[in-house]
């Protein structure tokens, strides 16, 4: 069963209540960006975006937005992990503003926890993290 339709909006985003097989969108991409997408920790102190685990959910991740206020110590990293299991990783060399736009989106499996972090970024470096989310859900 596909998770994506073979025709989207124009501008590639789906309706929010559009059936697709079985699966309902609950959370739009093109809604207003929730309190719970946006990690702002105190220096040196790693950001973390956590969506909960639901028996019947699958979370798709479509951009992660992170910066630095100043370079980031060696090893700094962006990960994004499935019930604790990390499945993807980018290290960030510079501080500023960067987007990592994930295509295809990462979905995970169903009924997972998704864990989005940013390491912290040194002594005195404040980090930032922002997720474009939204959730299916299985109506099967």
């Amino acid at each position: 069963m596909p998770l994506v339709p073979e025709t989207c909006s124009p501008d590639g985003l789906l309706p929010v209540g559009r059936d697709m097989n079985g699966l309902r969108i609950m959370d739009a991409p093109y809604l207003q960006g929730l309190a719970t997408d946006l990690s702002t920790p105190a220096a040196n102190t790693e950001a973390i975006v956590s969506y909960a685990a639901d028996a019947d959910t699958y979370h798709v991740l479509e951009t992660i937005h992170f910066s630095y206020s100043a370079s980031p110590a060696a090893g700094s990293k962006v990960s994004v992990e499935f019930d604790g299991v990390e499945v993807f990783a980018a290290y960030v060399i510079n501080g500023g503003p960067g987007p990592l736009c994930l295509s295809p989106a990462l979905i995970s499996p169903k009924g997972a926890l998704m864990t989005v972090k940013l390491s912290a970024g040194g002594s005195g470096i404040l980090g930032s993290l922002v997720c474009r989310h939204f959730t299916l859900v299985d109506e099967t």
